[in-house]
């Protein structure tokens, strides 16, 4: 085997571990789940962002891809308070482009279900203003599933987190606004070494809106929680990835 035969193999293979780690989700698509749905999705590189309509009204969803999977947050009538209880899908790059097996965990209830989606159109339809202040506002938090990191570390991935933007922007606008960072983990491992971890990403988040958008650190605070408020069981692998996150919630 030449050399030339072999860095075409190993292109081919590192192309193929790209395209397996995520797919562009941009497009309207059906769901099986909340009685029937629809969404429309727009992907930006690991970001996606969107509204979705179901029997008993719409609302908006938002997420990102990380180690092979979506997290999307799907919050209804985000702008009606206190809002509706949030659901959240674990979508894997399995299957094909037009069809999505969907874990579905829905907060109301504490429930996981499968689901599926199909894409009828590659078209999103109008782009979205994401209500991300009206979702603090009426819901208490944000999830943030649209940060990542590293296995074990508290360095985020990425270089810019448009959510931590966004908070910025509205902590500068509301004087009186406070906010707490806190940190989660899955329940794998060493009880103490998950709670230390949860710290540190926490605060990690923290400096990231000091340093890189100029939040003011006299309003933000930072806790680690560690394993101690799972949202789904530890039991599977989408449980535990619901459970490893961050949260913004409004104090």
């Amino acid at each position: 085997m030449t050399l030339r035969t072999i860095l075409l193999i190993m292109a081919l293979a590192f192309q193929a571990h790209a395209q397996a780690a995520r797919f562009n989700l941009t497009g309207t698509w059906d769901g099986n789940f909340m009685g029937g749905s629809n969404f429309q999705l727009s992907q930006e590189g690991d970001n996606v962002v969107g509204k979705f309509g179901y029997g008993n009204g719409d609302g908006f969803a938002r997420g990102n891809w990380s180690d092979g999977r979506l997290i999307l947050i799907l919050t209804p009538t985000p702008t009606q308070s206190p809002c509706d209880p949030r659901k959240i899908l674990v979508i894997p790059a399995k299957g094909t482009a037009t069809h999505l097996e969907t874990y579905v965990l829905d907060l109301a209830s504490g429930s996981p279900y499968s689901g599926n989606m199909n894409r009828n159109s590659p078209s999103p339809g109008p782009a979205v203003d994401y209500p991300y202040a009206a979702e603090l506002k009426n819901c208490g938090q944000l999830f943030t599933y649209d940060l990542a990191f590293d296995t074990n570390s508290d360095k985020l991935k990425g270089a810019n987190w448009p959510i931590l933007e966004v908070l910025t922007g509205l902590l500068k606008k509301d004087q009186t606004l406070q906010i707490q960072i806190t940190g989660h983990t899955d329940s794998t491992g060493d009880a103490k070494a998950n709670q230390d971890l949860s710290e540190r990403r926490a605060k990690a988040v923290m400096q990231a809106l000091i340093q890189k958008y100029g939040a003011d650190p006299k309003r933000l605070t930072a806790k680690g929680y560690g394993s101690e408020q799972p949202l789904a069981g530890n039991d599977t692998e989408q449980g535990r990835a619901i459970n490893r996150r961050v949260e913004i919630v409004k104090q």
